[in-house]
């Protein structure tokens, strides 16, 4: 899944980056398309490892995403999905203001999920 998220991310003119903490370890990755239309950004995957999760490092990446996004291009929503069979990552979305979709999508990558949206 990470592999075609990076290729698709390549051929979106996406940024994909590795999500380190304090000591230098990668602890996740985040894969984002500034502009996918005119004020209008994905967030194509947002993974943290499973050690690090429940610390406060999932919200304080989306925090600083939202932030660079709307200095750098103006934007005004974020979209992005979350797969349906992970009720953790629905309630993440869902406390960082994302809106979460009620109909199940297939992805193409073998998923099934929710699309979401959070306006900046």
């Amino acid at each position: 899944m990470v592999l075609a998220d990076i290729e698709h991310s390549r051929k979106a003119n996406g940024v994909f980056c590795g999500v380190f903490d304090a000591t230098g370890r990668q602890i996740g990755v985040l894969d984002f398309v500034p502009e996918i239309r005119p004020g209008t950004a994905s967030l194509v995957l947002l993974m943290v490892a499973r050690s690090h999760r429940n610390r406060g490092y999932g919200a304080t990446i989306v925090d600083g995403l939202v932030a660079h996004l709307r200095s750098s291009y103006g934007t005004e929503t974020i979209e992005s999905g979350v797969q349906v069979n992970n009720p953790a990552a629905i309630r993440f979305w869902r406390r960082m203001g994302f809106v979460v979709g009620t109909e199940p999508r297939d992805m193409g990558d073998g998923t099934t999920a929710h699309e979401t949206e959070r306006k900046v």
